[in-house]
């Protein structure tokens, strides 16, 4: 509960924290989009991880050319895709209270779980929110001209569709046994 309740408070710290990361990240990713802007919003009764997109250049899909939005005259526009502030912390929130819910003996047990944690939970919350972007990024740019699913849509169902969860718990068991007590450990030796 203290936990969840910290990361609740600290959310839009959290995620504004992350924002550069997922930014570069998301470029890197795929340099056939141009990121306009990422930023947290306000939308309905809570706030959104916003993301406004455009395509880079022109790309060729099922046997035409989609060209950016506003590339030709009396054209404006561009992408938008919104992502909760809880969707995207809910698997590194679910890491951090596994791994530090289970029973610790000494203090150095508890900041070395803290620490791998926090490591693992970011590297998750940016995984999940970049695979995301990306996918929905592509299926709404081709989505309407093929029939395919990328494997990028794929992936990001699989994360939101409680593989994103089932990672958490993996790297929570890893944190927990990499952080052991070494001493409980001899001594049961």
């Amino acid at each position: 509960m203290l936990v969840g309740g910290t990361i609740y408070l600290l959310r839009i710290a959290i995620v504004s924290a992350a924002v550069p990361v997922i930014r570069e990240t998301l470029a890197a990713v795929d340099g056939d989009f141009r990121i306009l802007s990422l930023d947290i919003s306000r939308r309905g009764s809570g706030e959104t991880l916003r993301l406004r997109a455009n395509l880079a250049r022109p790309i060729a899909v099922a046997g035409g050319m989609l060209h950016p939005f506003g590339s030709r005259p009396g054209e404006i526009g561009g992408m938008e895709i919104h992502l909760t502030l809880g969707s995207v912390l809910a698997q590194a929130a679910l890491l951090l209270i596994v791994a530090m819910a289970w029973p610790m003996r000494r203090i150095g047990e508890a900041i070395g779980r803290l620490c791998a944690a926090l490591l693992l939970g970011t590297i998750v919350t940016v995984m999940n929110a970049v695979a995301t972007f990306h996918a929905e990024l592509w299926n709404a740019t081709v989505g309407a001209y093929t029939e395919s699913s990328t494997l990028a849509l794929a992936w990001s169902r699989f994360l939101m569709g409680g593989g994103g969860f089932a990672m958490a718990l993996a790297f929570a068991a890893i944190v927990i046994v990499s952080c052991r007590d070494r001493e409980r450990v001899t001594q049961a030796r």
